[in-house]
């Protein structure tokens, strides 16, 4: 992801802030991150509580950001 987009680029350090941080929570509720390929494209899976249909997760994808910040 580096090299595709301008670190010095304050939108684009912000998101890969927050992806640095989300990835070093380790919660168990959720977990997101964006694609390899696209930073404004994120997956995310929610898990619903342990006695339900979700406990194992439901995968959201494409929760896609604004690029006027890029």
């Amino acid at each position: 992801m580096g090299g595709k987009y301008n670190a010095k680029n304050l939108g684009i350090k912000r998101i890969m802030q927050e992806a640095k941080e989300l990835s070093e929570e380790n919660a168990y509720e959720y977990c997101a991150q964006p694609l390899e390929d696209n930073l404004f494209e994120w997956h995310f899976t929610i898990r619903g509580p342990e006695d339900t249909e979700f406990a194992e997760g439901s995968q959201m994808d494409a929760l896609s950001s604004i690029k006027r910040f890029a």
